[in-house]
């Protein structure tokens, strides 16, 4: 069975208002935990105590990853990841990111007066539009529905501001720089990432870039990297079947890719 999360703020799932919850809502570990607590509820239900196996894009990587790396989630859903057997990660997000793409940083920023006079011209739906077209290597590959979905994420106060919260909060920064003294720490516990793991990157990524995917493949222990020629942040839009092939075949046992030389420590 495939189960398929709507994370805090987006699809389905409740989207309070950032100011009216704690500051830890919509963060890296607090998805984590929501996303845990949720497997914890389907898998109780079941007899049969299935094994699990992790599919995250983007963020989604980041959450996936935070459930090993903080010792107090791994303690406490302990019943919950002894079950996972393998990973796939496509361009996952490397909270050492040095430089934030600059698309990402107006959709941080922008306001309902912005997106209420991008309505009034008749301009949104066409920069959504070019947005998704400049996604894609292959402008064919380009899907309406998402355009769709972008634009009534701008529309809906709530969506917006949730998707806003996600994005200011999904790497520690202070005074507009990387907080290291947050950051650090994370990074230091990407060994704890155990499942073996598949990365799936394109190499024209533009949101997150290749050398992200070289990097955290080199400090998971278990993992192997796939890069896509000409493909971008979203390859499962550009190559879905591609995308299912190697996702199937690394749940297979087997081992696409290429094994990525562990980083060395400083100081040893």
């Amino acid at each position: 069975n495939t189960l398929i999360l709507d994370l805090p703020g987006c699809g389905e799932s409740d989207k309070p208002d950032p100011d009216d919850v704690p500051a830890s809502t919509y963060t890296v570990p607090d998805l984590a935990r929501r996303t845990l607590e949720a497997l914890r509820a389907q898998l109780g239900e079941r007899a049969d105590k299935p094994r699990i196996h992790f599919v995250g894009h983007s963020l989604g990587g980041a959450v996936v990853m935070r459930m090993y790396i903080d010792e107090r989630l791994r303690t406490e859903f302990a019943d919950v990841l002894d079950r996972v057997d393998r990973s796939v990660f496509i361009a996952p997000l490397d909270v050492a990111v040095e430089k934030t793409h600059p698309v990402l940083i107006e959709l941080a920023r922008i306001s309902g007066v912005r997106i209420w006079s991008a309505r009034q011209l008749g301009v949104l739906q066409d920069r959504v539009a070019a947005g998704v077209l400049e996604s894609t290597s292959d402008p064919s590959r380009a899907l309406r529905e998402e355009c769709d979905w972008k634009v009534q994420t701008l529309r809906s106060v709530k969506c917006r501001r949730a998707m806003q919260a996600m994005l200011q909060r999904a790497v520690p920064y202070k005074d507009g720089r990387p907080d290291w003294d947050a950051i650090d720490p994370v990074v230091a516990g990407y060994p704890k990432f155990t499942p073996p793991t598949l990365i799936i990157w394109g190499v024209h990524d533009e949101v997150l870039p290749v050398s992200m995917g070289y990097k955290l493949a080199s400090q998971l222990p278990n993992a192997r990297l796939v890069t896509l020629s000409k493909g971008r942040h979203s390859v499962t839009v550009e190559e879905p079947s591609l995308i299912a092939h190697l996702i199937s075949a690394w749940f297979r046992g087997e081992e696409p890719g290429r094994e990525v030389p562990t980083a060395i420590p400083l100081g040893q």
